[in-house]
């Protein structure tokens, strides 16, 4: 849908700034920390230790680990050193034992024809360890999204049903997933609207009613093979909301600002609501009447799919 592609490259947009500040200070703390990087080395081993401990904190993965393979750092251009150690030794030996000098030089560049003119793996077994990363999808991933979505419907739509004269439409945006044993936690910013279907001398339309967007934390607990809230922690209005999110957010570096944010979560509702409405009203041409501020261009995006009517002046 051309609409999700330009809303996830708006988003992107919007964060470049702190995106590339994340990547700068990663860079940095590896460059500082782990030293040289060549393959083989400690410090390539030890900058895979680190960014697999990122994986696992910051982007939420669970089956993360380090592999080594054998690797040959010099094996393509090796040929350079042994070469030139050849040659100077024959040259060298020209003036001491002439008759080595030969047998050196042909040595030498026998080395640069079978390794690097045939490509042959002649040095390869003066190898070292190399070290990679391998994050597979654990099995549990998509069962942990499903109960986590049932939770988020159970307590927006209770009864189960999105058809009649009231629609609760809510979209939640997850910035970070944690695991560990039986403990899960969610955090997420959730979009919440509220619709009435009211009739018109016009026809029928549906009209917002109210709605909010409440930076949540989502507590689960690993009960017989199935995630179950536990708790539902929400920041908290007014002079209390970033101290709360703060809380909310604590040991996890860097999260709060992003939940604090604001970020673009209209869009994601807006798509929900396409759907909703494609799927439940598709071809009926109902109207949606919208009373807070939408700015044009965000009207002619969701304008292309179904029909809005802006009630804000």
């Amino acid at each position: 849908m051309e609409l999700k592609n330009n809303t996830n490259l708006e988003t992107i947009i919007g964060k470049k700034q702190s995106a590339a500040k994340y990547i700068i200070d990663e860079i940095t703390h590896i460059i500082k920390t782990c030293g040289k990087r060549d393959p083989g080395s400690e410090g390539e081993k030890a900058s895979c230790e680190y960014m697999a401990e990122v994986l696992k904190k910051d982007c939420g993965c669970e089956d993360v680990k380090l592999e080594s393979y054998e690797v040959a750092p010099r094996a393509f251009y090796g040929w350079i050193y042994f070469t030139m150690t050849l040659v100077l030794l024959a040259i060298a030996a020209f003036f001491f034992i002439p008759v080595l000098s030969i047998p050196l030089i042909i040595a030498g560049f026998a080395l640069v024809v079978i390794q690097f003119g045939l490509y042959k793996k002649l040095l390869d077994p003066l190898s070292k360890t190399g070290w990679k990363i391998i994050v597979r999808p654990h099995p549990q991933s998509k069962k942990s999204e499903a109960d986590m979505l049932a939770a988020l419907e159970e307590r927006y739509n209770p009864e189960g049903i999105m058809l009649g004269h009231e629609v609760n439409m809510y979209a939640p945006y997850i910035h970070k997933i944690q695991k560990e044993g039986k403990r899960m936690q969610v955090f997420t910013t959730i979009f919440q609207q509220d619709y009435v279907m009211t009739r018109t001398k016009k026809g029928y339309g549906f009209f917002e009613r109210g709605g909010s967007v409440i930076p949540t934390r989502l507590d689960f607990e690993k009960q017989n093979g199935q995630w179950v809230l536990q708790e539902w922690t929400e920041a908290m209005d007014g002079s209390y909301y970033d101290d709360s999110i703060k809380e909310m957010c604590k040991g996890h570096f860097g999260l709060a600002s992003k939940m604090m944010d604001g970020g673009n979560y209209h869009m994601l509702m807006w798509q929900n609501m396409i759907y909703y409405m494609n799927a439940h009203y598709g071809g009926m041409d109902i109207p949606v009447y919208v009373s807070s501020y939408t700015d044009a261009e965000t009207l002619e995006k969701v304008g292309k799919y179904i029909r809005v009517v802006p009630m804000f002046e």
